[in-house]
């Protein structure tokens, strides 16, 4: 159970007109509302998420460690440490 207090008269307004027009009750519309709010985050994240992808070109970005051996490796080669 929630209880929601001190909601902007527009608001209220706003969400009674659109349970109305859907035949729901304001209890269904808000519940309806607050699930596709969530389902929309979620698919928001990964859809950022694929398109920060692509901007990769496709390459696979490794593991930091794996890069910085083999940075103290190709610094230890230049300088001549074993």
């Amino acid at each position: 159970m929630i209880t929601v207090r001190d909601i902007d008269d527009s608001v209220l307004k706003a969400l009674t007109d659109r349970a109305s027009a859907a035949g729901r009750s304001l209890e269904e519309e808000v519940r309806e509302t607050l699930a596709q709010s969530v389902r929309r985050s979620h698919e928001d994240f990964w859809e950022r998420a694929d398109r920060l992808r692509a901007g990769f070109g496709g390459s696979v970005v490794s593991d930091s460690g794996v890069i910085s051996a083999e940075m103290r490796e190709e610094r230890s080669q230049r300088i001549g440490e074993p």
